[in-house]
Protein backbone atom coordinates (compact mmCIF):
# COMPACT_ATOMS: atom_id res chain seq x y z
CA UNK A 1 0.00 0.00 0.00
CA UNK A 2 1.69 3.52 -1.04
CA UNK A 3 1.32 5.96 1.62
CA UNK A 4 0.22 9.88 1.18
CA UNK A 5 2.93 12.08 2.69
CA UNK A 6 0.47 13.13 5.11
CA UNK A 7 0.03 9.97 6.19
CA UNK A 8 4.07 9.41 6.01
CA UNK A 9 3.95 12.08 8.42
CA UNK A 10 1.22 10.89 11.04
CA UNK A 11 3.03 7.70 11.21
CA UNK A 12 5.99 9.03 11.94
CA UNK A 13 4.78 11.30 14.61
CA UNK A 14 3.11 7.68 16.06
CA UNK A 15 6.34 5.97 16.29
CA UNK A 16 7.91 9.10 17.46
CA UNK A 17 5.07 9.05 20.58
CA UNK A 18 5.42 5.12 21.07
CA UNK A 19 8.82 5.53 21.33
CA UNK A 20 8.86 8.73 23.50
CA UNK A 21 11.30 10.87 21.44
CA UNK A 22 8.69 13.37 21.10
CA UNK A 23 9.08 14.25 24.80
CA UNK A 24 13.14 14.11 24.45
CA UNK A 25 12.60 16.51 20.56
CA UNK A 26 10.55 18.98 22.70
CA UNK A 27 13.15 18.84 25.75
CA UNK A 28 16.31 19.22 23.28
CA UNK A 29 14.68 21.82 21.79
CA UNK A 30 13.59 24.13 24.50
CA UNK A 31 17.47 23.72 25.50
CA UNK A 32 18.79 24.71 22.26
CA UNK A 33 16.40 27.93 22.74
CA UNK A 34 17.41 28.30 25.98
CA UNK A 35 21.22 28.23 25.13
CA UNK A 36 20.47 30.71 21.94
CA UNK A 37 18.77 32.95 24.70
CA UNK A 38 21.33 33.01 26.49
CA UNK A 39 24.12 33.81 24.06
CA UNK A 40 22.49 36.53 21.99
CA UNK A 41 20.32 38.23 24.44
CA UNK A 42 23.32 39.17 26.31
CA UNK A 43 23.92 42.94 26.36
CA UNK A 44 27.42 44.06 25.28
CA UNK A 45 30.55 44.47 27.86
CA UNK A 46 34.18 46.02 27.14
CA UNK A 47 37.28 44.18 27.76
CA UNK A 48 40.50 45.91 27.71
CA UNK A 49 43.61 43.69 27.75
CA UNK A 50 47.36 44.16 28.45
CA UNK A 51 50.15 41.51 28.26
CA UNK A 52 53.17 42.04 30.75
CA UNK A 53 56.74 40.81 29.89
CA UNK A 54 59.53 40.94 33.16
CA UNK A 55 62.60 38.95 32.14
CA UNK A 56 61.15 35.55 31.30
CA UNK A 57 57.58 35.99 33.32
CA UNK A 58 54.10 36.92 31.47
CA UNK A 59 51.02 38.20 32.90
CA UNK A 60 47.70 38.42 30.67
CA UNK A 61 45.50 40.41 31.85
CA UNK A 62 41.97 41.34 31.47
CA UNK A 63 39.80 44.29 32.61
CA UNK A 64 36.20 43.61 31.79
CA UNK A 65 33.45 46.59 31.99
CA UNK A 66 29.63 47.32 31.48
CA UNK A 67 30.59 50.30 30.28
CA UNK A 68 31.55 50.04 26.56
CA UNK A 69 32.55 53.65 26.15
CA UNK A 70 36.41 53.52 25.29
CA UNK A 71 36.34 57.24 26.07
CA UNK A 72 39.61 59.42 27.72
CA UNK A 73 38.31 58.20 31.40
CA UNK A 74 37.67 54.72 31.01
CA UNK A 75 41.19 54.62 29.27
CA UNK A 76 42.80 56.40 32.19
CA UNK A 77 40.83 54.01 34.48
CA UNK A 78 42.25 50.93 32.62
CA UNK A 79 45.65 51.72 32.18
CA UNK A 80 45.72 53.00 36.26
CA UNK A 81 44.66 49.64 37.30
CA UNK A 82 46.96 47.72 35.43
CA UNK A 83 49.70 49.83 36.62
CA UNK A 84 48.08 49.24 40.42
CA UNK A 85 48.35 45.05 39.22
CA UNK A 86 52.35 45.82 37.50
CA UNK A 87 53.06 47.28 40.75
CA UNK A 88 51.75 43.99 42.73
CA UNK A 89 53.23 41.24 40.82
CA UNK A 90 56.53 43.41 39.99
CA UNK A 91 57.03 45.50 43.12
CA UNK A 92 60.70 46.43 41.75
CA UNK A 93 60.14 47.52 39.12
CA UNK A 94 61.57 50.57 37.38
CA UNK A 95 61.29 50.90 33.67
CA UNK A 96 58.12 50.34 32.08
CA UNK A 97 57.78 50.27 28.07
CA UNK A 98 54.61 50.07 26.53
CA UNK A 99 53.36 48.87 23.20
CA UNK A 100 50.20 49.11 21.46
CA UNK A 101 48.14 50.01 18.37
CA UNK A 102 47.84 53.60 17.73
CA UNK A 103 44.18 53.97 18.26
CA UNK A 104 43.48 57.76 18.28
CA UNK A 105 40.26 57.35 20.49
CA UNK A 106 41.92 55.35 22.82
CA UNK A 107 45.49 55.60 22.92
CA UNK A 108 47.09 58.35 20.81
CA UNK A 109 45.71 61.17 22.10
CA UNK A 110 46.84 64.42 23.65
CA UNK A 111 44.54 62.94 27.13
CA UNK A 112 46.50 60.18 27.33
CA UNK A 113 50.16 61.59 26.84
CA UNK A 114 49.36 63.76 29.63
CA UNK A 115 47.82 61.83 32.02
CA UNK A 116 50.62 59.27 31.77
CA UNK A 117 52.80 61.79 32.70
CA UNK A 118 51.40 62.12 36.16
CA UNK A 119 50.97 58.13 36.37
CA UNK A 120 54.65 58.00 35.49
CA UNK A 121 55.44 59.94 38.80
CA UNK A 122 52.84 58.53 40.74
CA UNK A 123 54.28 55.18 40.29
CA UNK A 124 57.89 56.29 40.18
CA UNK A 125 58.50 54.80 36.80
CA UNK A 126 60.55 55.44 33.93
CA UNK A 127 57.81 54.88 31.25
CA UNK A 128 57.55 55.29 27.22
CA UNK A 129 54.87 53.96 24.69
CA UNK A 130 55.77 53.03 21.36
CA UNK A 131 52.47 52.79 18.89
CA UNK A 132 52.12 50.18 16.22
CA UNK A 133 49.87 49.68 13.21
CA UNK A 134 45.94 48.33 14.46
CA UNK A 135 46.23 44.15 15.29
CA UNK A 136 44.02 41.65 16.68
CA UNK A 137 44.12 41.21 20.80
CA UNK A 138 44.63 37.21 21.11
CA UNK A 139 44.18 37.51 24.74
CA UNK A 140 40.73 39.44 24.10
CA UNK A 141 40.02 36.53 21.41
CA UNK A 142 40.62 33.53 24.50
CA UNK A 143 38.62 35.04 26.66
CA UNK A 144 35.72 35.02 24.62
CA UNK A 145 36.13 32.17 22.93
CA UNK A 146 35.95 30.65 26.45
CA UNK A 147 32.95 32.50 27.07
CA UNK A 148 31.51 31.74 23.97
CA UNK A 149 31.77 27.74 25.11
CA UNK A 150 30.63 28.62 28.44
CA UNK A 151 27.04 29.34 27.31
CA UNK A 152 27.12 27.07 24.91
CA UNK A 153 27.27 24.39 27.31
CA UNK A 154 24.26 26.47 29.37
CA UNK A 155 25.96 28.63 31.69
CA UNK A 156 24.57 32.43 32.08
CA UNK A 157 26.79 35.42 31.02
CA UNK A 158 24.32 38.64 31.16
CA UNK A 159 26.92 41.11 32.47
CA UNK A 160 30.78 41.62 33.75
CA UNK A 161 30.36 40.20 37.18
CA UNK A 162 29.41 36.91 34.95
CA UNK A 163 31.84 37.21 32.51
CA UNK A 164 34.60 37.52 35.26
CA UNK A 165 33.40 34.59 37.53
CA UNK A 166 33.28 32.21 34.55
CA UNK A 167 36.90 33.14 33.39
CA UNK A 168 38.25 33.10 37.08
CA UNK A 169 36.75 29.24 37.37
CA UNK A 170 38.53 28.50 34.40
CA UNK A 171 41.88 28.80 36.66
CA UNK A 172 44.17 29.72 33.74
CA UNK A 173 46.79 32.07 34.13
CA UNK A 174 45.04 35.05 32.33
CA UNK A 175 44.23 37.54 35.53
CA UNK A 176 40.34 39.23 34.72
CA UNK A 177 39.27 42.00 37.02
CA UNK A 178 35.70 43.97 36.78
CA UNK A 179 35.97 47.72 36.54
CA UNK A 180 32.34 48.38 37.48
CA UNK A 181 30.81 51.99 36.50
CA UNK A 182 30.86 53.32 39.80
CA UNK A 183 35.39 53.51 39.04
CA UNK A 184 34.61 55.22 35.93
CA UNK A 185 32.43 57.76 37.45
CA UNK A 186 35.14 58.23 39.98
CA UNK A 187 37.69 58.73 37.16
CA UNK A 188 35.64 61.25 35.77
CA UNK A 189 35.76 63.19 39.16
CA UNK A 190 39.07 62.93 40.11
CA UNK A 191 40.22 63.94 36.25
CA UNK A 192 38.18 66.95 34.50
CA UNK A 193 40.32 69.58 35.98
CA UNK A 194 43.33 67.24 34.39
CA UNK A 195 41.47 67.48 31.00
CA UNK A 196 40.63 70.86 31.34
CA UNK A 197 42.37 72.59 28.00
CA UNK A 198 44.74 70.28 27.50
CA UNK A 199 47.20 71.18 24.66
CA UNK A 200 46.78 69.43 21.18
CA UNK A 201 50.30 67.67 20.55
CA UNK A 202 51.61 68.77 17.29
CA UNK A 203 51.43 65.84 14.41
CA UNK A 204 50.76 63.49 16.92
CA UNK A 205 49.11 60.74 14.24
CA UNK A 206 52.53 60.89 12.90
CA UNK A 207 54.32 59.72 16.20
CA UNK A 208 55.18 56.35 17.31
CA UNK A 209 57.55 56.60 20.32
CA UNK A 210 56.32 59.14 23.43
CA UNK A 211 58.63 59.28 26.62
CA UNK A 212 57.71 60.62 29.81
CA UNK A 213 60.19 62.96 31.10
CA UNK A 214 58.41 64.60 33.96
CA UNK A 215 55.14 65.60 34.80
CA UNK A 216 53.80 67.67 32.16
CA UNK A 217 56.61 67.23 29.75
CA UNK A 218 56.99 64.59 27.02
CA UNK A 219 59.11 63.72 24.58
CA UNK A 220 58.00 62.59 20.90
CA UNK A 221 59.80 60.96 18.41
CA UNK A 222 58.46 59.57 15.01
CA UNK A 223 60.07 56.28 15.88
CA UNK A 224 61.84 54.91 18.70
CA UNK A 225 65.01 54.78 17.07
CA UNK A 226 64.73 58.47 15.33
CA UNK A 227 67.30 61.04 15.99
CA UNK A 228 65.07 63.55 15.78
CA UNK A 229 62.91 64.40 18.83
CA UNK A 230 60.48 67.23 20.25
CA UNK A 231 59.97 67.94 23.93
CA UNK A 232 56.15 69.24 23.96
CA UNK A 233 55.05 70.88 27.66
CA UNK A 234 51.55 70.73 28.56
Amino acid sequence: MVLSGAERARLCREKKKKAGLGEIMKEKDRKRKQIQSAHWSRKQLSLFTAHIWANSTTYPLVIVSNNISHDKYTVATCLERILTRIQILIPSLQELVIFSDGSASQFKQRFLFKNVSFLADKFKLNLSWNFFASSHDGIGGSVKRMIYQDVMSGKRCTNANDFTCLIQARNTPIIIEELSTSDIEDAVKNLKLLFENVKAVPNIQKLHSMTVLKTNEIECKVYSNSTEKTVFHF
